[in-house]
């Protein structure tokens, strides 16, 4: 993923900041790189077409402290349509969540 950002924000200069909070626990895990890429891909290059301000990109990784066996993924942008300014209205926005238990996406 760091990789697949880096180029983007080589090809798109000053459009973007990521923020990356992944727990530690996560980042031992083997999870497909394909799952997390196409929501930040789209973030890029969709949410952030024709903004006015800097465009930004959170993504979350964590395992919840009541279902250890699961983890759950949040990816969040403050692009067009969004209406999120990160700043003013944090609980606002699209953001896009998932988990993974056992192996299993749900």
């Amino acid at each position: 993923m760091n990789s697949y950002v880096e180029i983007e924000k080589i090809r798109f200069p000053n459009l973007f900041d990521v923020a990356v909070d992944v727990e530690p626990e996560v980042m031992g895990l083997i999870i497909i790189k394909i799952i997390l890429q196409p929501l930040v891909e789209n973030a890029i290059h969709h949410g952030f077409s024709g903004i006015d301000h800097k465009g930004r990109i959170s993504i979350r990784g964590f395992i919840p402290s009541d279902q250890p066996e699961t983890v759950v993924f949040q990816i969040a942008d403050n692009g067009s349509g969004s209406g999120l300014d990160f700043e003013s209205s944090p609980g606002r926005g699209t953001v896009v969540s998932f988990r993974i238990e056992k192996g299993r996406m749900l």
